[in-house]
């Protein structure tokens, strides 16, 4: 039999009343790296001035269990496509673009982010709507009046999980347009190669708000990060109500193996071990279940009275084989 899970301790004290101790916090920044960005507009595209080498944009650590779709080499090729609205110069259209992207095996889960990269940016101010749509064109979802974030050493990030829509297999549109497209505003541009998988489009058509795209052939600099499904062990929760019982359920672990779930009222995380990344913040409590012949197992619990509206965030956890399974947030009722 492996040996229990556990973890090596070097800073913190943490929460943790059964098998699991204590855990390092070993969190690693990235170094931020500068990128120039000298470019002009002609109205359609904009062109680099000086060809030059450039560093690889920062791009903020994932959130736990997720994959970035992307459908680009994220290699500069020297070009970029704005995103603004109507006559920002008179006579010029609005530009809105969008990016198809397909699902992996694993990657079928809640859609969390949106990442772009804006180098340029052109009126006081660049504000956008992003669009989720299905293959069938349905939206699914729309946040508005976002503001833009222009730098072009750092990915933006906007988070989708606010929205509610898991992916499944099936593809997904992401959609970038100017907010009132069709009136006075701003702009700026995304970045593209120069690949031609026709999963990036452009529109014109102040008329029509979010159908008229056509194929561009060019790989924007548009990503997505979706939630990985659940591996190893999971674990749900029924009736998690203040002053009721709670039914903790967990699957997928080792036979007659030990489980455990860490709950957490102060956050997702995420904390670095040496065994993975844990989507919980410390201190937490420590829950442990004991499988049986198929590795499932559950216990009960009494919600405190006072804990409605307390928003958990847990972490399923294969002591035996010392694996690091789903995660999720739950609110008390």
């Amino acid at each position: 039999m492996a040996a229990p899970f556990a973890f090596s301790c070097l800073k913190g004290q943490f929460l943790l009343p059964t098998a699991l101790m204590a855990l390092c916090l070993a969190v690693a920044t990235p170094a931020q790296q500068s990128v120039g960005a000298n470019r002009q507009s002609d109205g359609t595209l904009s062109q680099e001035l000086v060809q030059q080498s450039r560093a690889t944009p920062f791009r903020p650590p994932l959130p736990p269990g997720s994959t970035e779709l992307a459908y680009d080499s994220g290699v500069y090729g020297g070009t970029s496509r704005n995103l603004q609205h109507a006559n920002l110069f008179p006579g010029w259209p609005y530009w809105a673009l969008a990016v198809r992207f397909s699902p992996t095996a694993v990657a079928q889960g809640q859609l969390l982010e949106a990442r772009y990269l804006a180098p340029t940016q052109w009126g006081a101010s660049a504000d956008f709507d992003l669009v989720v749509r299905d293959t069938a064109g349905v939206v699914l979802g729309t946040l508005t009046g976002l503001t833009a974030g222009i730098d072009s050493s750092n990915w933006q990030v906007v988070d989708l999980s606010s929205l509610q829509i898991t992916v499944g297999a099936n593809d997904f549109t992401l959609e970038m347009r100017p907010s009132n497209p069709c009136g006075s505003g701003s702009g700026f541009t995304l970045a593209y190669n120069s690949g031609s998988s026709g999963r990036s489009s452009a529109s014109d058509d102040c008329l029509d708000a979010y159908s008229s795209f056509a194929v561009e052939s060019r790989e924007l600099f548009l990503r997505a990060v979706v939630a990985d499904l659940p591996q190893g062990p999971t674990v749900t929760v029924q009736n998690l109500i203040a002053g009721n019982r709670a039914l903790f359920q967990m699957q997928n672990l080792s036979p007659f193996g030990q489980g455990l779930i860490l709950v957490s009222a102060h956050g997702p995380g995420p904390t670095n071990t040496a065994y993975g990344t844990l989507a919980v913040t410390a201190p937490w409590h420590s829950l442990a279940v004991t499988a049986d012949s198929q590795g499932a197992g559950q216990l009960d619990l009494r919600v405190p009275a006072g804990a409605q509206g307390l928003s958990l965030w847990m972490q399923a956890v294969d002591s035996t084989a010392q694996a690091i399974g789903q995660a999720l947030v739950e609110v008390v009722g």
